[in-house]
């Protein structure tokens, strides 16, 4: 098994149409600063009015000061699995994100004769509900 990468997730984020990339990518960008993440891939997803999907990928010349870490690596697949929630008339980012910490966690198990065979991801407004109730 290469230890290149560690575990990534898919981030869909709903924006009113591609005016909010970048906004939205600076926020990323903040998040690569602090070493908590690193991008691997970024694809621009519209639905037109009609319906019809258009898919970019971006690449390190659309980005700036950020850095794509596996331009490419995600899928048309993926792309066409996650647009296929977002309504006529909407744009979304995909992010391809892979959490550095559970990349280093998953090496330190490795390294003692383990392994992460499990991580889930909870939405906020599931943590939030729960977290209502406790006190």
């Amino acid at each position: 098994m290469s230890d290149e990468y560690g575990p990534i997730e898919f981030v869909v984020i709903l924006i009113p149409d591609d005016s909010a990339v970048a906004a939205v990518l600076s926020v990323v960008g903040s998040q690569l600063d602090s070493s908590g993440v690193r991008l691997l891939d970024v694809v621009v997803i519209d639905r037109a009015v009609t319906g019809e999907l258009t898919f970019a990928e971006l690449s390190d010349d659309d980005l700036g000061a950020l850095v794509l870490a596996a331009e490419g690596i995600t899928s048309d697949e993926d792309a066409l699995h996650l647009a296929a929630a977002l309504p006529a008339g909407e744009s979304a980012l995909l992010l391809a994100i892979e959490s550095v910490w559970l990349k280093n966690l998953t090496l330190a198990a490795g390294a003692a004769g383990g392994e992460v065979i499990h991580a889930d991801r909870i939405p906020a407004d599931v943590v939030n509900a729960a977290a209502a109730t406790i006190n």
